[in-house]
């Protein structure tokens, strides 16, 4: 009998995101424990997280630099490096997460069965894929190989759902383990200090907070015109929270709307908690997610009103039917200025307990073994 679980924690690869935040979390808990022995296999040698000395990074190539049809021929090449892998190192699971980390983690499976494959699903698919041809091969895939794996996560019932309704998953297959949150550390950098020149907005309006990166996936345009409807907009001040591709458009209609003096870009912040704990009102209007961490993240700071579009998946677990916060129709500006307006003159509302970090791993240690 081995005297250690030999695990592998594939992914696409480990530089920003939700899903990569999670994984390094859960690898660098398991590495505590001495029953595992953790080997890190990345798709692309990317790595933005600290990670514990005693994980074994593996990556299969410095980084893609080819197109979309390259990248699916590359998935079979993966497939005979992970089994070779999961020959060498003597592995016992192999856990993935994303789309191409969970197809090339069942593929194996399908080839070479003595190992135990877990998959993990971050997002809602569904209304994931944009490109015609991703989408028809991802869709495709994941109705055929997913429940070749012993066991799927996801973060949100409603990624459980979709799997089983739109993909076909065993439903008796999928256990719902939401992300987890170290409410300490988020709570002790929401102390650190501001920069100056921002902190008569904090101190004179009514302060609107968005996190997450300016990409259409998370509908900064129907935040924007919203406050743009708002009556006595001088009381108000909006801050938006990261970085992306559209800065240059939302900057023009930030400037077309004649916001530039209540409408602020403030970029990645390392710390977006410091503003979260001194502001009014977090609105969140994202079209869709896999678990939106920005929001339960806004959920440590009782002093914010939560306010969000209704989107898949987990708006609603996060919120529930009004309980922790205002859930808007998606898209609905008008509706979205109303619950910022009915938010100013509202009492703050309760916010819902989050999954802790032990919690998370205690869950994965159950499916793991």
């Amino acid at each position: 009998m081995k005297d250690k679980i030999r695990l592998i924690l594939l992914n696409d690869w480990l530089y920003g995101g939700g899903a990569e935040r999670s994984m390094a979390v859960l690898a660098n808990e398991l590495a505590k424990d001495t029953r595992y022995e953790i080997y890190l296999v990345l798709l692309e040698n990317k790595i933005s997280f600290e990670l514990n000395s005693g994980i074994k990074c593996i990556s299969f190539r410095n980084s893609y630099k080819f197109g979309v049809f390259q990248k699916l021929i590359t998935i079979l090449l993966d497939v005979f490096r992970l089994i070779g892998l999961i020959k060498n190192l003597n592995i016992d699971v192999v856990l993935s997460f994303q789309h191409r980390s969970n197809i090339i983690n069942c593929l194996s499976k399908l080839l070479f069965k003595k190992f135990k494959s877990i998959i993990s699903e971050r997002i809602y698919t569904k209304d994931f894929f944009e490109q015609d041809f991703k989408k028809i091969f991802f869709n495709n895939a994941i109705k055929a190989l997913y429940n070749k794996a012993d066991a799927i996560t996801c973060n949100s019932a409603d990624i459980k759902e979709g799997l089983a309704q739109f993909y076909n998953c065993d439903r008796d297959k999928i256990t719902v383990i939401e992300n987890a949150y170290d409410t300490k550390s988020i709570t002790r950098l929401g102390k650190e200090e501001i920069e100056t020149e921002l902190l008569p907005f904090f101190e004179e309006k009514e302060v609107i907070v968005n996190v997450g990166r300016l990409d259409k996936q998370k509908g900064h345009e129907y935040l924007i015109k919203a406050f743009a409807m708002l009556p006595n907009r001088s009381n108000y001040c909006l801050f938006i929270i990261g970085e992306g591709a559209l800065r240059e458009y939302l900057e023009r209609l930030i400037s077309e709307l004649g916001l530039n003096d209540s409408v602020f870009l403030l970029g990645y912040r390392k710390n977006p908690y410091k503003y979260l704990s001194r502001a009014n009102i977090f609105a969140f209007t994202s079209l869709y997610e896999g678990y939106p961490n920005a929001l339960a993240e806004a959920m440590v700071f009782d002093n914010l009103k939560i306010i969000s579009f209704d989107f898949k998946a987990g708006s609603k677990e996060l919120i529930g039917n009004d309980e922790y916060g205002k859930i808007v129709r998606k898209c609905d500006i008008v509706g979205l200025s109303q619950a910022i307006l009915d938010a100013k003159n509202s009492k703050n509302v309760k916010h819902k307990t989050l999954n802790s970090i032990e919690d998370l791993v205690y869950d994965y240690k159950k499916i793991i073994e």
